[in-house]
């Protein structure tokens, strides 16, 4: 793989316009938009129980291809897109006449922004991460946690790993978050549990926590690695986690995220204990990790943009 072990800048989407070739590279990723299909198909299954007519709204689209599932259902159903980047425009708007028959409304702004009486049943987005909440999908849904809340929203929740590892690649790099493929490593520890968001949801998203890992070995330290499992509706979910095998579930559309430290030797059965926080404010989010009394990032000098 060309990408392996190198170390990339994490994607902003909600910053940042990505390429028509960005969202080509996403859409190779056949075990997500077929999990994705099933959680639609099984959505839109409950919903036209409770309602003739089925109001789907769908958040950064994209391309579309998740749009083309939904038009393949047989329900009634009123479509609304709402996407940022003007680089997919021209394609929803093509696709709009040539696949869909007119049949969804698109519109070119922030959801966050977007004022409009459509209440949707079914909310459906692709705002994930690697670390899950990173790209900010908890801010940008953030508009569905008020009354009238829609019936189901698709991810229904996603929940953050992390995992102390040490890799030779890290020993002279910034300490500050990348993206990477990284074959190159050694794990301390299995993977636990960092933090868990919902929606919609009333929680904060401003969250501290502290994990504590025991080490299998006696060997040094200098990252933590991060993964993602989502639960998309019902019993389907996408994951990134190593632990989780390679089924259906597994996605290759993501690389882990890693939080570098300073390296340091871990005996065999030692604690590892490491403190993150994610903080927010009304223009940005960032996280910071504390391992050994280091806090990294504290002051957000890498942050995603609100």
């Amino acid at each position: 793989h060309p990408y392996q072990n190198l170390l990339i800048d994490p994607l902003q989407p909600l910053r940042d316009d990505l390429t028509v070739g960005v969202y080509d590279q996403f859409e190779k990723d056949e075990n997500k938009y077929h999990q994705y299909d099933q959680a639609i198909e099984l959505a839109l299954e409950d919903l036209s129980h409770h309602y003739e007519n089925v109001r789907v709204l769908v958040v950064g689209p994209g391309k579309g291809k998740l749009v083309d599932k939904l038009f393949k259902n047989s329900c009634k159903m009123t479509v609304l897109l709402v996407e940022k980047n003007p680089h997919c425009m021209t394609i929803l708007e093509q696709k709009n006449r040539t696949v869909w028959s007119n049949s969804a409304q698109i519109v070119l702004g922030d959801i966050r922004n977007y004022q409009t009486d459509f209440k949707p049943h079914l909310v459906i987005s692709e705002l994930l991460g690697s670390f899950g909440d990173n790209e900010l999908c908890p801010e940008i849904l953030a508009p569905f946690n008020r009354e009238p809340k829609p019936r189901i929203m698709i991810p229904s929740s996603y929940t953050s790993y992390l995992q102390p590892i040490f890799s030779p690649l890290l020993n002279d790099v910034d300490l500050r978050p990348y993206l990477c493929s990284l074959t190159r490593y050694i794990k301390l520890a299995n993977s636990q549990k960092v933090w868990e968001f919902e929606h919609p949801s009333d929680d904060s998203f401003s969250i501290t926590k502290t994990i504590n890992f025991t080490s299998s070995m006696t060997h040094s330290l200098n990252c933590f690695l991060g993964y993602f499992r989502s639960n998309l509706y019902g019993h389907l979910n996408i994951t990134i986690l190593p632990d989780d095998g390679d089924g259906d579930e597994f996605c290759s559309s993501w690389f882990p995220i890693l939080f570098p430290v300073h390296s340091s030797v871990i005996q065999q059965g030692q604690s590892i204990e490491l403190k993150v926080t994610r903080v927010t404010t009304t223009t940005r989010v960032w996280y910071t990790w504390k391992f050994q009394e280091v806090e990294y990032n504290k002051e957000g000098q890498y942050c995603m943009e609100l």
